[in-house]
């Protein structure tokens, strides 16, 4: 149970790191469509002014001029939001840190590894992830530790009352279906009624263990196939996103050409540039949920996906006390 209480310990501090995490990806997200959104902002506050100025002079009609202003007026409603976004994201982020937010003024905060994560194979093998998660997890070292003990405590039981009956190990992994496979059940253990109360009381604990584990274990599972399935269609989404920006990059660039060349106006070129801003920004969504199903995938393995190598420490047992005043 010390063990299992070690592990615990290991597993508040991956949720600590997951809740930093979390706040870190949601601001960063938030700063980046606020950045696009005010760069849309900009280009069509130019808009209204060059359709107001082709209205005065008779070059554009009061529908033209009004469908700007429309369009205007959204994307700075939609800005005011994201700055109350960014806002919330920053105040999230210091609570996870356990600071106040006024701390992070004049902070500069990395998301290098946001803007440039590792890559990850785009398609998952889901045997190779349970194994990873099974294996390393903490909560599930906590789980079989905590069902360790309760076979011990079924051992001595045993042990007490009927010397000549034995338990096996209670588990094994298979690598087969990368799961662990228990074996809780007692029918074998000769229970007479003088003796039915503490084995039986060691026999329950042993199946809730064994029960909280299975659970613990179809969670985990369950998580690895939810969160590889999230990254494989934000990474789609990504590489469509992709292709349809460097469209209309390229459609831009045409723009931009005739326009120094005197064939289009400025209104064209301004225009060519909204759709681009737009496209980038939808882009944005489907990036950040490819960094979002990385941080789930993150959690599912308990992994450092985003900052490899990083571990987290586990608590080492506390050496036992020596010296004759101390011992036992």
């Amino acid at each position: 149970m010390a063990d299992s209480a070690r592990w615990d310990l290991a597993t508040a501090g991956w949720q600590v790191r997951a809740g930093v995490r979390t706040a870190l990806l949601d601001l960063w997200a938030a700063q980046q469509r606020l950045a696009s959104t005010q760069r849309q902002l900009t280009l069509e506050d130019e808009l209204v002014r060059l359709l107001e100025q082709r209205f005065a002079a008779g070059a554009a009609s009061s529908v033209d001029v009004m469908l700007a202003r429309v369009a205007r007026a959204r994307i700075t409603f939609a800005l005011r939001g994201l700055e109350q976004t960014e806002a919330t994201a920053r105040v999230r982020l210091a609570t996870a840190l356990g600071i106040p937010v006024r701390a992070l003024d004049g902070v500069t905060i990395s998301f290098g590894a946001f803007n440039h994560p590792p890559p990850l194979p785009p398609h998952l093998d889901a045997g190779t992830l349970r194994h990873e998660a099974l294996t390393k997890r903490t909560d599930v070292q906590a789980s079989l530790r905590e069902y360790e003990a309760t076979q011990s405590a079924l051992r001595l039981q045993i042990a007490n009352q009927y010397p000549n009956v034995t338990l096996g190990p209670g588990y094994n992994y298979d690598f087969g279906v990368n799961k662990y496979i228990l074996s809780p059940g007692a029918d074998f253990l000769p229970i007479f009624n003088q003796n039915q109360g503490p084995i039986a009381e060691a026999v329950a604990k042993r199946l809730e263990a064994a029960a909280n584990f299975t659970a613990l274990q179809a969670r985990i599972i369950g998580a690895i196939d939810q969160a590889a399935a999230a990254y494989r269609t934000a990474s789609q989404s990504v590489a469509t996103g992709n292709a349809l920006l460097a469209e209309d990059e390229q459609h831009e660039r045409q723009i931009a050409s005739q326009f120094q060349a005197g064939q289009v106006g400025r209104v064209a070129l301004v225009t060519a540039q909204l759709g681009v801003a737009a496209t980038a920004l939808s882009r944005f969504d489907a990036v950040a949920q490819q960094r979002q199903a990385i941080g789930a995938l993150e959690d599912a393995l308990q992994l450092p996906l985003f900052d490899p190598g990083h571990w987290p420490v586990v608590p080492r047992p506390t050496p036992r006390l020596s010296g004759p005043e101390h011992s036992v």
